[in-house]
């Protein structure tokens, strides 16, 4: 009886440890990868027998998506980033990809302490002026500027037909960086570790890039305007006239 007793213990015990098993192999998120333009939102959701146990979820890049509590995606700005939930001592992840809708130009080179010859082998455009500090390229709808300071690329700048719907200008680069501020007729993005500014006159939108790190000088770059505000859209379409004038 006692032989008997112990082989019905030594079943149990293995049928649970199976069990506990295969449950953990079971866990998952409905979804490996997604696509999504800003300001989509989508809902991940772990499926398996822990669903609904305590999650906790994080961003590897909440200026590209973050995410909830709830495990809802908020997509943010053009790029490619991992959500992550933690399930007991399980890690699950999904690849975000967030996607821009509108392609205005191919934007200049921004790897931001390039010497004049890198830049030279890595820009695809056509090559109109060169001098010791600055590259002046264009693909026939846009010119492309690029300064050199110590012979280290400081500042790209892109020239757009000034007959282009700034709206749409706007819209761009609210795809791809977080919008800042105006001040003194200048339009202000930050991400990336690079700043945007616009401007505009008779003769083209000015789209200029610059590093938030100064790389000749190993110092912050000094900004246009507080480089920690969020700005304000509402203001900047109402004035957003003074650049067509």
């Amino acid at each position: 009886m006692k032989r008997i007793a112990l082989a019905l213990l030594l079943l149990v015990a293995t049928a649970t440890f199976t069990t506990s098993c295969d449950s953990y192999d079971s866990i998952d998120l409905n979804q490996d990868d997604i696509y999504m333009y800003a300001g989509q939102t989508y809902e991940l959701r772990v499926d398996g027998i822990f669903a609904g146990r305590d999650l906790t979820w994080i961003s590897e890049n909440s200026d590209i998506a973050e995410v909830n509590m709830n495990g809802v995606v908020l997509a943010k700005q053009v790029g490619v980033t991992q959500i992550l939930v933690q399930v007991g001592g399980e890690i699950l992840n999904c690849d975000v990809e967030v996607r821009p809708r509108l392609q205005l130009y191919v934007e200049p080179i921004l790897l931001f302490g390039m010497t004049l010859n890198d830049v030279k082998a890595n820009e695809y455009r056509t090559l109109y002026g060169e001098s010791f500090d600055r590259l002046t390229y264009s693909d026939g709808t846009i010119n492309i500027d690029y300064f050199f300071d110590r012979s280290r690329l400081v500042e790209s700048c892109a020239i757009l037909n000034p007959r282009l719907n700034i709206d749409n200008v706007f819209d761009f680069l609210d795809e791809r960086y977080a919008y800042v501020g105006d001040v003194q007729n200048y339009y202000v993005w930050k991400g990336r570790g690079v700043f945007v500014t616009v401007s505009s006159d008779r003769n083209g939108i000015y789209v200029s890039y610059r590093s938030t790190y100064n790389v000749t000088r190993g110092v912050k770059a000094a900004p246009y305007i507080d480089m920690n505000s969020k700005g304000d859209k509402a203001k900047r379409a109402e004035s957003v006239t003074k650049l067509q004038e």
